[in-house]
């Protein structure tokens, strides 16, 4: 692979011959890492915002060493406060409470997620990934504790679609039922842009998905009936067996600035879909977004901004495909 125009900055800033800028709502950055592989992977993350023009001179960044490394060290740019930035991270990243520290003086950390075991041993300049598979999502967490801290965004654990125009975040914590509905959305005509993360900016509150793969449960696949080959299922968490399955890339870029808010609220035998109180919208957003170094009363007047622009709605799931009709009719009858 061919360095490309874009990779200018990422080239003088860190010696490396790959590298791209990526452009979200404006803010600039730039990804490089010293393996073309490695540059694949991060293409397939932020596909949506490459940027045709290099980043500025300054511009933060992550840099990815990967070649003739047993374990891959993600790093940042410019990193000039005093201290860890995998202590920063974790202390105050987009999922903060997911990292824990085993042992201070070794500087390592573990992912609770996935167990008490070391994941994440700290550097000079950011930290070193104890399982290489897992680098791209670690790299990612970095890039957007980065974002939330360098540029005016907030963050929300959701899954996004769209369809006639209108972007549909599904907010929900894991095993609410997103990835099971995103599956019958889709069925039922919205295209599909990822089941993990969004960015929403401010102050305008436009919002910016990032692709992911769809994921589904079993609990998920015999709601659905359907069927999946023996070799898709794995497990990242043990216990938590998942299953990829293929969704064609939408042909359309989200829309940025109308968005309806959906947060999953259980489930029934019926679906029902109502508009949420202002009191439980910020709830139940304050719990599912991620944030830079807003106060908490900030934190609330940005959820109260969001849902005084969007329609926020308080879905209770019944039987997937039924459930996708109800909230695409109370999506498209809105103005």
């Amino acid at each position: 692979m061919k360095p490309n125009a874009v990779n200018t900055v990422a080239r003088e800033v860190v010696g490396l011959e790959y590298g791209f800028a990526v452009s979200v709502g404006g803010w600039r950055s730039w990804l490089s890492a010293d393996t073309s592989d490695g540059l694949e992977q991060f293409r397939s993350i932020y596909s949506p915002y490459l940027a045709v023009q290099a980043a500025e001179a300054g511009s933060p960044g992550i840099r990815v060493l990967l070649a003739d490394r047993s374990r891959p060290e993600v790093q940042f740019y410019p990193w000039h406060q005093q201290g860890s930035p995998l202590r920063s991270l974790a202390a105050g990243g987009p999922e903060w409470e997911r990292f824990a520290a085993i042992d201070p003086e070794a500087g390592t950390f573990a992912d609770r997620i996935l167990g008490p075991v070391p994941a994440l041993a700290e550097t000079e300049r950011g930290f070193e990934v104890l399982e290489p598979s897992r680098w791209p999502l670690y790299a990612f967490l970095g890039w957007v504790w980065l974002a939330l801290n360098r540029a005016p965004f907030v963050g929300v654990h959701a899954a996004t679609l769209a369809i006639d125009g209108k972007a549909i975040l599904l907010v929900g914590p894991s095993g609410s039922g997103k990835s099971t509905l995103c599956w019958a959305l889709h069925q039922a005509g919205a295209d599909y842009f990822g089941d993990e993360f969004s960015l929403l900016s401010l102050p305008d509150y436009c919002l910016y998905p990032f692709p992911r793969m769809l994921y589904l449960r079993p609990g998920g696949i015999s709601a659905l009936q359907i069927s999946v080959p023996e070799s898709s299922w794995r497990e990242v968490k043990s216990g938590d067996p998942k299953c990829a399955v293929t969704i064609p890339l939408p042909q359309r870029s989200c829309p940025h600035n109308q968005v309806h808010v959906v947060m999953m609220s259980g489930f029934a035998r019926e679906p029902q879909v109502e508009r949420a109180s202002a009191g439980e919208g910020v709830r139940r957003l304050l719990r599912g977004m991620a944030f830079g170094p807003q106060s908490v009363p900030e934190r609330i007047d940005i959820i109260a901004g969001l849902s005084e622009k969007y329609p926020c709605w308080k879905l209770t799931a019944g039987p997937p495909h039924q459930t996708a009709a109800a909230v695409l009719r109370k999506v498209l009858e809105q103005p």
